[in-house]
C-alpha cells in the first residue's frame, strides 16, 4: 500500500504540472510520457495484485469500478480543463 500511495501522489503531482504547461513547451512529452509509463505500471500492480485480493474479500466489484470510472471522468475533466486553459 505505500508503494500505491507513491504512485498516486506521483500521478497527482505530474497531472497537476500540465496547468502550467501546455503542448509544444519544453518538458511536455517528457511529462506525458512518464505519466502513461507510470498509469500503466500501476493499473497492471492493481490488475494482478490488488484486484485478486479484493475479489477474495468480497467486495462489491461492479460498485467499485463505477466509483473508479467516475473519479477517472473527473480527472480528464481536469486535464481537459487545465490544457485547454492556455
Amino acid at each position: 500500500m505505500d508503494e500505491a500511495f507513491v504512485e498516486h501522489y506521483l500521478v497527482k503531482s505530474l497531472i497537476e504540472k500540465f496547468s502550467t504547461m501546455k503542448a509544444g513547451d519544453t518538458g511536455f512529452d517528457a511529462t506525458v510520457k512518464v505519466l502513461k509509463e507510470n498509469v500503466s505500471h500501476h493499473v497492471e500492480e492493481e490488475e494482478s495484485e490488488l484486484f485478486p485480493e479484493i475479489r477474495k474479500a468480497g467486495v462489491d466489484l461492479a460498485a467499485l469500478g463505477k466509483k473508479i470510472e467516475a473519479r477517472k471522468d473527473a480527472l480528464q475533466s481536469k486535464i481537459t480543463e487545465a490544457a485547454t486553459a492556455h
